[in-house]
C-alpha cells in the first residue's frame, strides 16, 4: 500500500521519456509561442529580424523553390528541443518550415516523410535555416 504513489510517478517518467514521439502539440508557431510564454506572432518578428541588415535597413529574403522530404525537426532531424515542422532538401540541408495555414496539416503527416515542393523565402534565424513558405505541395 505504501508504494502506490510510485505508480503515477513511474507513469509520468515513462510519458516524459516517450513525449516527442507522436506529439502534435506544437502544431503552429503561435501555439508554441503561447506554450513557452512568448507573445503570438513571434515567427513574423523572427522573419523581420532576419530580413534586416546590420545597419537596420530591410532587405529581401532569398526566394526559393525546392524539393525535399518533411519530417519532425526534433524527432527526425534532432534539431531543437521540441517537435517542429522541418524539411530535408535534396542536397541534405535541413530547413525549419513556417507554413502558415498549412502548418497544422503538415505537422499531422510529418512522420510519414512525404515528398514536398516548397516555395517561399529562406532566412537564417539563431543559426538555423528557416523557410517562410508561400506554398507546400505534397507529391
Amino acid at each position: 500500500m505504501r508504494r502506490l504513489w510510485m505508480i503515477p510517478a513511474m507513469l509520468a517518467v515513462f510519458g516524459w521519456a516517450l513525449g516527442c514521439g507522436g506529439s502534435t502539440e506544437n502544431a503552429t508557431t503561435d501555439e508554441t509561442a503561447a506554450k513557452n510564454g512568448e507573445p503570438a506572432g513571434k515567427a513574423n518578428t523572427a522573419m523581420n529580424e532576419a530580413a534586416a541588415t546590420t545597419e537596420g535597413a530591410p532587405t529581401e529574403l532569398a526566394s526559393v523553390v525546392m524539393n525535399g522530404k518533411i519530417g519532425c525537426g526534433h524527432c527526425t532531424f534532432h534539431i531543437g528541443e521540441t517537435c517542429a515542422l522541418a524539411m530535408e532538401a535534396e542536397d541534405g540541408t535541413v530547413y525549419m518550415l513556417e507554413a502558415g495555414d498549412q502548418q497544422a496539416a503538415l505537422m499531422d503527416v510529418r512522420y510519414d516523410r512525404p515528398q514536398v515542393k516548397v516555395t517561399g523565402r529562406v532566412a537564417e534565424v539563431d543559426g538555423q535555416k528557416v523557410i517562410y513558405t508561400d506554398s507546400v505541395d505534397l507529391f
